[in-house]
């Protein structure tokens, strides 16, 4: 009986002792792993960066915008045949009718344009989407935190059931990434209504009323048809860097949302 209370007594005490709070941050688009954001999260938690390699027109990361488009059969056609035939236009008619050739190819191109941008967009959200897929089950983290792109990836995961977690969202892009890049949903509101309700009460959303690039009203969607919390950030620009760094804020927020996670602390 002795030896078994002293063993109750470790677990207890096993159990008290608080673990470092493990963070998932999913960055945004131009910000990759090093970011400002990334960077303060390591100083607080343990934290999980997975790197999505995304921009709109590095070369050098291997899920860019840019290098989706260079990737598309359509470009590569445009482009193959470019190569081929101007040449062979200017030795054998000279510069009018090359540039006439050539004109030609820009004002197809122009036609093709919105397809083809849309398609680079679905490859890359597509991608952004696995690799943090792969990172959640990989890592088992304490709560998500997803920045404007990072918020947009976040919510896809959550939607198809692969998040069901702690999650704080900083100015969440996918309203605008639907509406100017890929239209993954009819409308966003539908969206918002295809997110399962038994999340809403463990996500707060963090938005300035001053975002120059995905608007408030995205957020206040997600509040009012899912029921996610909304925090409004006053004069805050899309980056949050003072409202939810410099302030604290975003600290507070995560001690919050995983106010119930066993055994965690900061």
């Amino acid at each position: 009986t002795k030896g078994r209370s002293m063993d109750e007594t470790s677990e207890n005490t096993h159990d008290m002792v608080k673990r470092p709070l493990r963070v998932l941050f999913m960055h945004g688009l131009e910000s990759g792993t090093k970011g400002r954001k990334a960077r303060y999260l390591s100083m607080h938690y343990e934290t999980v960066i997975p790197d999505m390699k995304v921009s709109v027109r590095s070369w050098t990361r291997p899920n860019s915008l840019l290098r989706n488009i260079v990737r598309d059969s359509t470009f590569r056609l445009f482009a193959g045949s470019m190569a081929l035939t101007l040449p062979c236009a200017y030795a054998a008619f000279g510069t009018t009718v090359t540039y006439c050739a050539f004109s030609t190819y820009v004002v197809l191109l122009a036609f093709a344009a919105p397809n083809l941008l849309r398609r680079a967009g679905a490859v890359t959200i597509h991608s952004c989407l696995a690799v943090q897929r792969e990172a959640l089950q990989r890592e088992k983290p304490d709560v998500v935190v997803g920045s404007s792109l990072g918020g947009a990836i976040a919510l896809l995961c959550i939607l198809e059931g692969a998040w069901s977690g702690p999650t704080v969202l900083l100015a969440p892009a996918l309203g605008a990434i639907t509406r100017r890049l890929v239209p993954l949903f009819p409308n966003y509101e539908q969206m918002a209504r295809s997110l399962p309700k038994s999340v809403a009460d463990s996500v707060v959303i963090m938005h300035g009323d001053k975002d120059a690039t995905c608007p408030l009203a995205d957020s206040q969607v997600l509040h009012d048809i899912w029921g996610a919390r909304l925090e409004v950030v006053p004069g805050g620009d899309h980056r949050l860097n003072d409202g939810a760094l410099k302030s604290g804020h975003l600290v507070e927020l995560i001690s919050e949302v995983t106010v119930d996670v066993p055994g965690s602390g900061a």
